[in-house]
């Protein structure tokens, strides 16, 4: 698995992504702007589409991971078109992966975090991307966005799932 090429996303107009291979110590990483849902979801979805199928042509990952979509919990405001929305963002990254032959995991930002991090939960939002943002930033790693910051973090979780002390780990 050390060779193999981890793709990881954080689904959202603001589409942060993240890649490289299992055994780098640092990912690539970057932000697909998606069109808003004013005109329709159609558009959003095919431009994500276009983008992660352009992502799988050049960085040809074996992998593909995402964070679960943030549906709701006690004390959050997600609208139900962001709902609608991030659950079709997952939904065409599954059927994408599965017409190109990619493995596809979608994790909880909870549980990546508290592996990473080694606190899951945060009193907000906002303490919970900081957090993620100052790791990536004390890692060398430049990432510009809170979605980046994000999908940089899936990453590092997935990669040390697929590593060997990961796979020790988790037996």
């Amino acid at each position: 698995m050390l060779g193999a090429v981890v793709l990881a996303l954080d689904l959202a107009l603001s589409c942060g992504w993240s890649v490289g291979g299992v055994s780098d110590a640092a990912p690539i990483f970057g932000t697909w702007k998606l069109p808003p849902y004013d005109m329709g979801h159609g558009r959003t979805f095919a431009s994500y589409e276009n983008e992660l199928l352009a992502a799988f042509e050049k960085y040809q990952p074996a992998h593909v991971v995402f964070e679960a979509p943030f549906l709701t919990s006690a004390g959050a405001h997600t609208s139900p078109e962001a709902m609608y929305g991030g659950i079709g963002l997952a939904a065409i990254t599954e059927t994408a992966c599965y017409r190109w032959s990619k493995h596809v995991t979608q994790r909880a930002p909870s549980t990546v975090r508290k592996r990473v991090l080694g606190r899951g939960r945060f009193a907000s939002r906002q303490e919970a991307k900081a957090a993620v943002m100052a790791w990536c930033l004390n890692k060398g790693w430049l990432v510009q966005t809170t979605d980046e910051a994000d999908a940089a973090l899936v990453w590092r979780y997935e990669t040390w799932l697929l590593s060997p002390q990961g796979t020790r780990a988790a037996a």
